[in-house]
């Protein structure tokens, strides 16, 4: 931010001095747990928000809005507090 305004950067300079400094690869840079978190994580999700369906629905077979809201709320919830360790522990 602070190169941003003393240096006029914008994104094209910005992303020719990513080039510049890691080459092509830095543009994935850091990608990589991301791309390994996401099948776990997107798995928990679709669990959880099963599960909590079935815990909240009043009608099993008309399950309503709000109720699938609430679920997948806390599916999302579920699943992000499961992966987040494994996120921060490989940033280091």
């Amino acid at each position: 931010v602070h190169s941003s305004k003393s240096n006029q950067m914008n994104m094209y300079n910005g992303f020719k001095q990513m080039l510049k400094e890691g080459g092509v690869t830095s543009l994935w840079r850091g990608n990589g747990m991301n791309v390994v978190k996401i099948a776990p994580e997107t798995a928990i999700k679709f669990m959880a928000y099963e599960q909590y369906k079935k815990l909240f629905a009043r009608d099993k077979q008309n399950i309503t809005t709000s109720e699938r809201f609430l679920a997948g709320s806390l599916a999302g919830a579920t699943a992000q507090t499961s992966i987040y360790p494994m996120e921060v522990g490989l940033d280091h």
